[in-house]
């Protein structure tokens, strides 16, 4: 947590602010008017520019939960944790396009956290009494406070106006508003959350890790664990260089020796599939761009999605070869780790889910149409 502030106060910081305490800025370097790239100002413009590409990306995202993406408070959030993973990583930031569709692998990782933190509040709000520790007759005093502090959602807040009236019966907030006496009346999955959100000892540590206060901390260290692949082999950040990968065989950028990948194994799968698209002139980078740099993002709803990237990161990402030595597979890294051959696997039986189609077109326009299929106009 401390890690994230201090991540925000050094780097998000305005040109009239100067890092050093007290000391005062050399204004021969720094001013508005100075060519020094290195100059407090020159930092600060190019922030503005890259604050204005993730604003154009932010404003379309996912339209069809506007209530929630679209309120001030979560394009801020998502705002400062771009800029800061992408002041951390110049080289994936400053370059125009670069950042772009990051925001999409970002969003669901927020999302979800806020889910879990609104599921927590309203069953805490529904079954007040089993949150306090009242063996003796009294209250723990120390439970209420963290309980009063880091649960309360403002009423005012468009987060939670939004659960309240648009998500409650996607998240099963309804349907539990009876009280209960015993905690055994409740269904299993309620019970687990009272349970771990219980006001004594260290049953109550779900309520220190689901806090509203910590939701932008906790996001950009999942969006940061995702992009470096948490040193696995999939690592995210490298399908958006144009570089190959320290190590590969292919010699070629991450992105599309995964491409190449996936026909690898289409063709072991399917040899006639794959052969009418290679006559057809269709490339696997034209559609695995797409799918590989979002994970899917945009070929499913994001309720779909979560459940795929749930049996994605379920998936172990270390080094395991999956076949022997001699097969060609080695010389693709994304092959080398479960995670990144479950990732091929489910590219795979999308071109499988098309076969007829594709196998019915002559032209390769037609081919590369039927291949990008996506979940919005």
């Amino acid at each position: 947590m401390t890690g994230y502030a201090n991540l925000r106060r050094c780097l998000l910081v305005g040109p009239h602010f100067p890092k050093d305490g007290d000391k005062s800025p050399d204004l021969v370097m720094d001013n508005p008017l100075s060519q020094n790239p290195d100059s407090m100002w020159g930092r600060f413009f190019r922030n503005a520019e890259l604050e204005r590409t993730v604003d154009q990306d932010l404003s379309r995202l996912y339209p069809e939960h506007e209530n929630y993406f679209q309120t001030p408070v979560c394009q801020a959030m998502l705002r400062r944790i771009l800029l800061l993973w992408c002041l951390r990583h110049p080289e994936y930031g400053y370059k125009q396009g670069k950042i772009l569709r990051m925001h999409e692998l970002l969003a669901p990782l927020l999302y979800v956290l806020h889910v879990d933190v609104q599921c927590l509040a309203h069953v805490r709000k529904l079954h007040e009494d089993h949150f306090s520790d009242k063996f003796d007759g009294v209250p723990f005093p120390e439970g209420n406070v963290v309980a009063n502090s880091r649960f309360t959602v403002s009423t005012s807040s468009a987060s939670a106006n939004w659960v309240a009236t648009n998500e409650e019966d996607d998240h099963g907030f309804q349907g539990c508003e009876t009280k209960v006496a015993s905690l055994d009346e409740l269904d299993p999955e309620t019970k687990d959350i009272v349970l771990l959100g219980d006001a004594y000892g260290a049953e109550g540590e779900l309520g220190i890790v689901l806090s509203e206060r910590f939701m932008e901390h906790d996001a950009f260290c999942m969006f940061d664990a995702l992009m470096n692949g948490s040193r696995g082999v999939v690592a995210m950040a490298d399908y958006y260089s144009p570089s190959p990968a320290m190590g590969s065989i292919t010699g070629l950028p991450p992105v599309i020796e995964a491409s190449s990948a996936l026909y690898h194994v289409l063709s072991k799968v399917d040899p006639h599939l794959h052969s009418h698209l290679v006559e057809l002139g269709v490339e696997p980078q034209y559609f695995a761009l797409r799918w590989l740099r979002v994970l899917f993002g945009r070929e499913f709803l994001l309720e779909d999605l979560l459940v795929i990237w749930d049996e994605i990161f379920a998936s172990p990402n270390g080094f395991s070869i999956p076949f022997g030595e001699n097969d060609r597979q080695i010389s693709f890294t994304i092959l080398t780790s479960p995670r990144g051959a479950f990732i091929v696997g489910i590219v795979v039986s999308m071109i499988l889910h098309l076969r007829s189609l594709l196998l019915a077109t002559k032209m390769q326009h037609c081919a590369y149409r039927g291949c990008s299929t996506s979940r919005r106009t």
